[in-house]
């Protein structure tokens, strides 16, 4: 009977535990965060009682009225204040298609707003109605999906002061999941602000004066990534840390010091970046030193519909979503607190390592391995310093060697010329053309791949003349060939080949109709025609890479300059490649479709080439909303329109990128050194090794784009054909003179 009572009583009390957790959720402040605890001290909150408009201010529309239409990321979203709704204690911001008489009556304000515009500029008569009609005629239909976005620009904004040296910014936040949802929780500038800007702030337009992501994830929601824009006008750089999400709840946070911001998921640090300095990469702005992190930023939340983030997706793929009653964002509270720095914690965390080359001089005794211990040797080329290591545990090696190495500060390896290398392979490009066994041209606009424009809004026709080899050095050459017949010709051969090897034959109706179905559809051979520019990609064919026992550490490297111009966009990458996958589209490997099989960034550069990116891609199906990536960002002085040599190390679990020999960004696996990472990269593939999906042979690409995305995105606005074509008067020329490829010994 007493077991009975007990038993009872067990039930009884984790029953009214359960019962209590909403209202513990909400209101027991010190137990869910940070509030009112070691040392915290509560500033500002929201906790939705009702819709504060002293707290809040709606933003409208498209944002083409601040000169930022489709809010500077192709959304369709329209913004009102019909769309955020506090009810029980919590603010709901919902996404919806309009439709009937609602949707005439957005579109209808649309065009009421058009003409309120115009008449602000005195026009009157014929004159007037043009300006209405300029204004509306792309926008107003578009007036489709509604959402709300809302800020607390000119009533709260924060930064960290000299006498609370850290704030905290955190919300807690539910999300529906759904093709083409992007909810955010974010912070723009508040110094320097300008109504008619997005963006402006002390330092210039966006992204100069930066922006804190504290929150954004998309599609199934599977992944969030907090992210730091910063650069300079025309010269966009950014750092993304990531972490897996699950449904529900999740209190998102972002802990704010002067010189470094750390990102958190339910009070668990996921991500970190420092203000960049001499010997440590991090952010950084035009013109100054300290900025652009170190003045007051407001908060925004927002549900987007659509856009570049998404993966722009279809209005029919929107509306499907919203159907489903997938369209949600329920916000439980939102709080800012601040307390003084404790210097016995400061930059205690995870280990950055702007000096961590041990690391990459591992050896591994695997005579002496087993399950539990593995010992290491690490060693420093100059001075012979050697240190053995016992661990346990398959990965705690490299955690712990790495923390040791940024301690000990070794010494950083600078080229495949430092002494413990191996040169793996070669390319100086001597003679006057590719070695045919090595290097593959890849050709064309990817249409043949089921995939236009390279799935980047790129214009180029990739051809094989764009390629030559001249004087030791490869050049991809980038030109525009006004109502090119040339281009016509390649297109409608290159329909004629797919045809016939899909068993068409000429002169029937299949033939016919296959030969429309490639070359017509989208006008697309009369589009390359019309746009003419033509440009290069090579990749090895022969030539693949990855880890091993006896090589664990790669560098992949190149010396190369690339021409600035607006819209160009140069790049040096690897790709994933298996002997058991044929004919399959670039980026698809063992692990799936891309990004699901990893894809390698060692350099991209563009529009004036004064920064460069490294960046892995990584996730789950394009298609299904899982697209992850991890970037780091240096400047470039003098830009890559001077050569540099640009390098990434590849180990078990670890990516580092190089430019000159200097260490500016790295990510690892799940499971890789975590004390030298925060940024961990994964795949959605049910099998395959703790470090998927770059744990299998990457093949190198160099190629010189026009047009995209990546242009756009750091330009800060669409680039037309137009101005691609003007860029292109004179062609212009990526040079490479050397690739190479290197492992270190054991």
């Amino acid at each position: 009977m007493v077991y009975i009572h007990v038993f009872r009583w067990l039930v009884v009390t984790l029953f009214a535990i359960v019962a209590s957790y909403p209202v513990l959720g909400r209101r027991d402040l010190l137990k869910r965060t940070k509030r009112g605890k070691g040392g915290w001290t509560l500033i500002w909150q929201d906790e939705f009682d009702f819709f504060d408009t002293n707290k809040w201010e709606h933003q409208y529309e498209d944002g083409c009225h601040i000169g930022v239409c489709q809010w500077g990321n192709r959304e369709q979203s329209w913004y009102t204040d019909k769309n955020a709704m506090v009810n029980g204690g919590r603010l709901r911001i919902q996404a919806r298609e309009e439709k009937g008489q609602l949707r005439g009556r957005v579109q209808q304000n649309c065009w009421d707003y058009c003409g309120h515009l115009c008449a602000q500029k005195g026009l009157v008569g014929d004159v007037l109605s043009g300006c209405v009609q300029d204004c509306g005629a792309n926008r107003c239909p578009q007036a489709r999906f509604t959402s709300s976005r809302i800020r607390t620009f000119g009533k709260f904004s924060i930064a960290p002061s000299d006498t609370y040296q850290v704030v905290r910014i955190e919300a807690r936040i539910k999300l529906s999941s759904g093709k083409g949802l992007w909810p955010a929780f974010w912070m723009l500038p508040e110094e320097g602000a300008r109504p008619d800007c997005s963006g402006c702030g002390k330092y210039g337009e966006w992204p100069a004066s930066g922006e804190i992501d504290i929150m954004e994830t998309f599609g199934q929601m599977k992944g969030v990534n907090g992210t730091l824009h910063f650069g300079g006008v025309g010269a966009w750089s950014h750092l993304t840390r990531s972490t897996e999400l699950k449904p529900g709840y999740h209190v998102y946070a972002l802990e704010w010091e002067r010189d470094e911001i750390r990102w958190y998921l339910d009070d668990e640090q996921y991500g970190r970046v420092r203000r960049a300095t001499i010997s440590t990469p991090g952010w950084w702005t035009t013109g100054s030193e300290t900025g652009p992190f170190d003045v007051n930023f407001h908060i925004l939340l927002n549900l987007a519909i659509g856009g570049e983030y998404t993966g722009n997706v279809s209005p029919d793929e929107i509306s499907r979503t919203l159907e489903q009653g997938q369209n949600t964002m329920d916000v439980d509270f939102v709080r800012s607190t601040q307390k003084q720095q404790d210097s016995r914690h400061h930059n205690a965390g995870t280990f950055d390592p702007p000096v961590i080359q041990s690391l990459v001089q591992y050896r591994i005794s695997t005579t002496q391995m087993n399950s539990f211990t593995r010992r290491i040797r690490m060693r420093r080329n100059e001075g012979g310093v050697i240190a053995w290591v016992s661990v346990f545990g398959p990965w705690w090696f490299l955690l712990l060697l790495g923390c040791l190495a940024h301690v000990a500060e070794a010494e950083v390896v600078v080229s495949c010329d430092s002494s413990g290398w191996k040169t793996l392979w070669q390319d100086d490009f001597n003679g006057n053309e590719l070695n045919p066994d090595v290097w593959k041209y890849e050709l064309y606009d990817a249409w043949q791949y089921g995939f236009g424009k390279w799935g980047n809004k790129e214009v180029q026709f990739y051809t094989k003349s764009n390629v030559k080899v001249e004087d030791g050095v490869l050049k991809l050459v980038a030109e525009y060939e006004p109502d090119s017949d040339r281009l016509f010709q390649l297109c409608w051969d290159e329909c004629y080949q797919r045809c016939v090897a899909d068993g068409k034959v000429e002169g029937t109706d299949g033939f016919r109709g296959c030969m429309d179905g490639c070359g017509n559809t989208g006008n697309r051979c009369n589009n390359v025609r019309s746009v003419g520019i033509s440009s290069g990609r090579v990749y090895t064919a022969s030539e693949r890479f990855q880890p091993t026992v006896e090589y664990p550490v790669l560098r992949v490297e190149a010396e190369i300059r690339v021409p600035a111009g607006l819209g160009l966009w140069g790049a040096f990458w690897m790709l994933p490649w298996s002997e058991y996958l044929v004919d399959v589209a670039p980026g698809e490997g063992i692990y799936g479709p891309w990004p699901a099989s990893g894809e390698i960034d060692v350099m991209e550069t563009t529009n004036d080439m004064d920064f460069v990116n490294g960046s892995i891609h990584f996730g789950g199906p394009l298609e299904d909303g899982l697209h992850q990536m991890i970037v780091s960002s240096t400047p470039l002085d003098p830009p890559a329109t001077e050569y540099h040599v640009f390098g990434v190390e590849w180990h078990f679990g670890l990516v580092r990128w190089y430019v000159d020999g200097v260490y500016y960004g790295h990510a690892t696996s799940q499971y890789g050194p975590q004390c030298v990472s925060d940024r961990q990269w994964f795949t959605t593939a049910d099998w395959g090794s703790e470090h998927k999906p770059f744990d299998q042979p990457f093949y190198p690409l160099l190629n010189f784009a026009v047009g995209g995305y990546y242009p756009e995105q750091a330009a800060g606005r669409p680039i037309s054909v137009e101005e691609l074509q003007e860029t292109l008067k004179t062609p212009k020329v990526m040079e490479v003179n050397y690739i190479k490829v290197c492992g270190f010994e054991i």
